[in-house]
């Protein structure tokens, strides 16, 4: 077991071994410079539509900004029934600004309408939005419920409690929760521990979730805790990587202390900054020391000795 209890390492806890982009930067459909290669730039827009209007299988990802003057200027009711009819799209995220004014959003709920009827998209990512959640999930609902997604990425967002359960209602209505491998939520605002505890809740159902990542999302409350707790002690548990950094995972630290002592899946644990105190630290080292799969556990800013953890391991399993 790699243990990671090094301070200098506390910046970049959220980095894993699966820190690859989940879209193809070549293939944005809004290039980043709008300045002196306008021309060209919008060149290449139409260029990438036409590509993707006509099916064409080396688009197999976008990049799509719903800001400022982009959704002042395209009609966006057209492109979402354009990328909604691709079947070659694979991979999908969308960066979205804040916005109170009614034609803006009515023209993203049209792109995001259009886009929720595509069947081929397997990677779904929202990144860095301020735009209400109710227009994106909302509008996204068959999307998220009636494709095969392999992965979903939700970071640097700021979601809220009703869209909290907004997702965690479309999570439990997935008419195919076998598909569903990946699922990231980082550094989001998700509302209170009740909220929290639905969306982990509606995890409970995906047996072949091998990802699961939670660095500062807000976990808290029992309930969170327990369908953390009834994921790691499924029989058929394929659960490897579980990212808990800066998430307050104190008490009641016995249930997933457990659930961790008698897992036989994960291979990749991080705990960095997640608040235990010396009392439940000591019950997260006597799970720990119990389980022969974890292969990375990061322990950094935590009571957790790395020292001792790893003479416990060596003389428990050798």
């Amino acid at each position: 077991m790699d243990v990671d209890n090094d301070d200098q390492n506390s910046d970049n806890e959220s980095v894993s071994e699966d820190d690859e982009s989940s879209v193809n930067d070549e293939m944005n459909y809004w290039p980043d410079d709008f300045g002196d290669g306008y021309d060209d730039a919008e060149k290449l827009k139409r260029k990438t539509l036409k590509k993707i209007k006509l099916n064409d299988p080396d688009i197999t990802s976008f990049e799509v900004e719903l800001t400022g003057e982009y959704v002042q200027s395209i009609d966006w009711s057209t492109k979402g029934n354009i990328f909604g009819n691709n079947t070659q799209l694979k991979k999908v995220e969308i960066i979205s600004d804040q916005t109170e004014d009614q034609s803006t959003v009515r023209k993203i709920k049209s792109f995001c309408t259009g886009l929720a009827n595509n069947r081929s998209i397997e990677a779904f990512g929202i990144r860095d939005s301020e735009l209400s959640y109710n227009i994106l999930f909302s509008s996204l609902q068959p999307l998220l419920i009636h494709t095969n997604l392999i992965r979903i990425d939700i970071y640097e967002s700021e979601i809220g409690d009703d869209n909290t359960r907004l997702l965690a209602r479309a999570l439990e209505k997935r008419s195919n929760k076998r598909s569903l491998e990946v699922l990231r939520l980082n550094v989001c605002d998700m509302g209170g521990e009740h909220a929290v505890g639905e969306l982990i809740k509606a995890l409970e159902g995906y047996e072949n979730l091998t990802k699961l990542y939670l660095h500062d999302c807000g976990l808290g409350g029992r309930q969170c805790f327990v369908s953390l707790a009834n994921i790691l002690l499924k029989p058929n548990c394929r659960l490897e990587t579980l990212e808990l950094a800066y998430n307050n995972i104190g008490r009641p630290q016995n249930i997933l202390a457990n659930a961790i002592s008698k897992n036989t899946s994960l291979k990749y644990l991080n705990f960095g900054r997640t608040g235990v105190d010396n009392e439940e630290a000591i019950e997260y080292c006597n799970a720990l020391v119990k389980n022969n799969t974890i292969k990375f556990l990061n322990l950094s800013t935590t009571p957790m000795g790395a020292v001792g953890l790893i003479g416990s391991n060596t003389s428990s399993h050798h």
